[in-house]
């Protein structure tokens, strides 16, 4: 352990001198090029520049210097996951849906209008008060009906909605067949 009145660029200059080299593999271990080294071996350097006096000798100096890299790793990480996650976000990822998808978005809304007004008024009832976010129970006071008996109505009418929803996609051919 150093002597608390050594100069703090005198205990980085031993650290480093004694443990530069293991320090420089595990940067070397954490990033992807050579510039990225050197920039978390700076990293690194400051911050035990800034720790190493702070050193109490409740470990091994040698411990506690790894610990301080060790962060510094995990930040330079975590800030590198960080930017990727902005530069996705920014650059690749629009707000706006592109033309084609407002149309196919459109026509969807569009067949799935035509298939609601092609059920029973009931199961209408039911699906619409559901899309629109009420509970089996408020469901049931709107049309006079138990919340189980809405949740079975709820379960009909969804089936009803997926075959009328197959039915008009089907093709002429299939159609007739059917």
């Amino acid at each position: 352990m150093a002597a608390p009145s050594t100069p703090p660029p005198e205990l980085l200059r031993r650290v480093l001198r004694d443990q530069g080299a293991a320090l420089g593999r595990l940067a070397s271990a954490w990033t992807r090029n050579r510039a990225e080294r050197d920039d978390l071996m700076q990293d690194i350097a400051l911050a035990l520049l800034v720790a190493l006096p702070r050193f109490r000798g409740e470990c091994p100096e040698r411990a506690f210097v790894w610990r301080v890299a060790h962060n510094r790793c995990l930040l330079m990480a975590r800030q590198r996951r960080r930017q990727a996650d902005d530069e996705l976000t920014d650059e690749h990822i629009s707000p706006q849906p592109s033309p084609l998808a407002r149309v196919e978005q459109e026509q969807r809304a569009r067949h799935l209008q035509r298939a609601i007004g092609r059920l029973s008024e009931d199961h209408r009832a039911v699906l619409v008060l559901s899309f629109e976010g009420l509970s089996h129970e408020e469901i049931g006071d709107v049309v006079g009906a138990s919340a189980n008996a809405v949740g079975v109505r709820l379960h009909r009418a969804r089936a009803a909605l997926t075959d009328a929803m197959q039915t008009s996609t089907a093709t002429p051919e299939r159609k007739r067949s059917a």
